[in-house]
């Protein structure tokens, strides 16, 4: 049987884009094919496996790299597969840049045009999951339930939202985990010295752990926002973090101290 989606990528990066394959394949219950040998393993009869692949292939995902763009086997399937895509318009082509690298002049000139995102950002990743269901949406039309219900999953729990980094130890606080409800409530405390504070930082992470503690290695840092209540609170004064997320993966935090509320979007 066919396999709906062909990943095309370095054998350099091969442990990141099984990782990959494997949440494809989760979120959208359906077999994705790689090329777990390598073409240069000498077979007569491997490349016809490829282009027999391509050819049957609905989504053509080329994972784009520092390795990648300088390998040779990966970029002859990024020409032929390009070239299906013309004469097919059911075809989709798309670049994933894996590792937040910048395209060559070489490779820039070539597919600049090409339809890119990048994994690493949560809305872009959020987006291809969106549009890989939609693109493998059965013939007669119907979506699979279980793609919609698993797609719903990822974008609420796709991440973690953490505070406090451990300057030490670096590691950092998962205040939001993927198996958490929609609306997550937690207390902390003001950390100034004196009765001089209005506002605090935090720093957002992004991680599919769902541990207490994670390591700084295991996070993609999103972004830093202040959160502000407008008025002067003494050390180890308690006040609420409020977060709530919805079905497209925004993110807002409202902070609730001494009965006033501060609404923040800080994923949007």
């Amino acid at each position: 049987m066919a396999r709906e989606i062909f990943i095309s990528y370095s054998r350099k990066d091969l442990e990141k884009v099984k990782s990959i394959k494997a949440e494809i394949e989760k979120v959208t219950g359906t077999e994705c094919w790689m090329d777990l040998e390598g073409i240069e393993s000498g077979s007569i009869q491997f490349p016809s496996v490829i282009v027999d692949s391509i050819n049957s292939c609905g989504v053509f995902l080329f994972m784009l790299s520092l390795n990648s763009q300088s390998s040779k086997y990966a970029l002859r399937e990024l020409n032929y597969a390009m070239k299906k895509a013309e004469a097919n318009t059911q075809k989709h082509v798309v670049i994933v840049n894996i590792d937040n690298c910048l395209m060559c002049d070489e490779f820039d000139f070539m597919y600049g045009l090409v339809d890119t995102i990048s994994w690493n950002d949560i809305s872009q990743h959020n987006k291809l999951i969106k549009d890989l269901t939609k693109w493998l949406e059965k013939k007669e039309g119907e979506t699979s339930h279980v793609c919609q219900n698993v797609l719903s999953q990822k974008e609420i729990h796709s991440y973690g939202i953490l505070l406090s980094l451990d300057g030490e130890s670096k590691r950092v606080y998962n205040v939001i985990k993927r198996t958490d409800p929609l609306v997550v409530e937690k207390t902390i405390y003001c950390g100034a010295v004196g009765e001089n504070q209005t506002a605090t930082e935090i720093d957002v992470y992004q991680t599919d752990r769902c541990e207490d503690v994670v390591e700084i290695d295991d996070c993609i840092h999103l972004c830093k926002k202040e959160l502000s209540w407008g008025f002067p609170l003494s050390k180890g004064t308690p006040f609420d973090l409020i977060f709530s997320r919805s079905s497209n993966g925004a993110v807002n935090v409202t902070v609730d101290c001494k009965n006033k509320r501060y609404t923040y979007n800080i994923i949007p």
